[in-house]
């Protein structure tokens, strides 16, 4: 078909007439119409635009970072040291899916490692309450208990030798019982 015929349309809805075979010079023009999305509402269209991106890094970025910036609960190197050193190493390299160079940005390296340092601070806080909790009685009953059988163990010993002090002083009567004994008011 060339510029300036006139070309037959055909409806959607008009199947009939649409020809099951084209011969050789013959033309076929169909179009497609699709009904209008509804209308928004009102500042909805302004949602999108605030939308925040998802940023995920690449393997070989974690494991540079890993080995280089923050090994074993320890921060080797800051920030601005950490994106200098990593634009060196990944100088020449494009990541693939996001067409962008390899290395990170400044503030990209901050952030993943103070998300680190947070993490590293909270796992230490809680093996340091894990082993003072081994170490004392688990709650204040448990505390009381312990106390109370300790005052049982230490009440038991003194009776046991008051008794021992008692049957002697039964035998032989003192001047003390007499007195208690007799009314002198």
């Amino acid at each position: 078909m060339s510029i300036g015929e006139e070309a037959n349309s055909v409806a959607v809805g008009d199947a009939s007439t649409v020809p099951r075979v084209l011969q050789p010079g013959q033309a076929l023009v169909l179009t497609i119409m699709r009904a209008q999305p509804p209308i928004p509402y009102h500042g909805q269209a302004r949602q999108g635009i605030h939308m925040n991106t998802k940023f995920t890094m690449h393997e070989e970025q974690l494991k540079w970072l890993e080995a280089n910036v923050f090994e074993h609960g320890l921060a080797k190197m800051r920030p601005v040291d950490a994106w200098i050193a990593m634009k060196a190493h990944f100088s020449g390299k494009i990541r693939v899916s996001t067409m962008t160079p390899m290395w990170l940005e400044k503030d990209q390296i901050g952030e993943w490692l103070a998300g680190k340092k947070a993490t590293e601070k909270v796992r230490r806080k809680q093996a340091k309450t894990a082993s003072a909790a081994k170490e004392r009685p688990a709650s204040r009953k448990a505390r009381g208990a312990s106390a109370k059988k300790q005052q049982a163990e230490a009440d038991a010993t003194v009776t046991s030798s008051g008794e021992s002090s008692s049957s002697s002083a039964e035998e032989s009567p003192s001047d003390d019982t007499d007195e208690e004994a007799s009314p002198d008011c």
